[in-house]
């Protein structure tokens, strides 16, 4: 059972010792979104990778964005499973996007885009309860999914 939370979107982010990535990453998507302050970012470090943690504590504690950071063993066998599935459970989000450190947003208000499409009844082609998950996926040719929402 979730958590009743304000916040709108939860950004699952894995990251493996590359720190410019994963700054520019967060970055792009709290700077990008219209309201920023119903955005958190649960990002994901390995345990074995603690030197890289010490060094992205300044960047998590400076930048003022609503990051939570979850410290812990990547099984790699397990991934998904054991590892982005924890990341999810740490959120608060009504919508979560699984997404690699590498990722950046480039479109501006990206939040209330997705937000409104989501709520427009001429859009949302699915008769579905509010509870029932909701895949959107991005126009980029990468992603096939019936049903899905654009």
């Amino acid at each position: 059972m979730r958590n009743e939370s304000e916040i709108r979107f939860s950004l699952i982010i894995p990251s493996k010792k590359r720190p410019e990535y994963l700054k520019k990453c967060v970055d792009s998507f709290f700077q990008k979104a219209h309201e920023p302050h119903f955005i958190e970012a649960i990002v994901l470090l390995d345990i074995e990778d603690i030197e890289y943690c010490h060094d992205m504590q300044h960047f998590f504690l400076d930048s003022g964005h609503n990051i939570c950071v979850v410290i812990k063993k990547n099984g790699a066998v397990d991934f998904n499973r054991h590892y982005m599935n924890h990341g999810a459970q740490c959120s608060h989000g009504h919508y979560m996007w699984v997404l690699n450190d590498e990722c950046e947003m480039e479109t501006d208000e990206w939040d209330r885009i997705i937000q409104e499409a989501v709520n427009d009844p001429d859009r949302n082609e699915l008769q579905r309860s509010p509870a029932a998950p909701l895949y959107i996926m991005t126009s980029d040719d990468t992603h096939t999914h019936e049903g899905s929402f654009h």
